[in-house]
């Protein structure tokens, strides 16, 4: 409470900025390896996807299956990348 008080009235001293920076800097690396992960769990589903709805392997009962997977993940990316995209722009301010 009183380092928040003190940070307000821009009382707080070198190492207290310097601490509280660095935690924020922790906290941003932690935001960008969630979003690496995403954005290769995004890559590896597409990719998946899109070769099984190009082959002529699987019938089409799977491939609606497929597509139907597919979208509800897209969903969930979605939250997940909008929520992420929250929190990165909390932190940087």
């Amino acid at each position: 409470m009183i380092t928040k008080l003190r940070n307000i009235l821009g009382l707080s001293t070198l190492e207290e900025n310097l601490t509280r920076y660095q935690g924020l800097n922790e906290k941003i690396e932690e935001i960008n390896s969630q979003t690496d992960a995403l954005a290769e769990t995004y890559y590896t589903r597409t990719t998946n996807y899109n070769q099984i709805l190009k082959s002529e392997d699987y019938s089409s009962d799977i491939k609606k299956s497929v597509q139907s997977r597919y979208d509800s993940f897209l969903c969930d990316q979605k939250k997940s990348v909008i929520g992420l995209g929250n929190r990165r722009h909390k932190k940087e301010k």
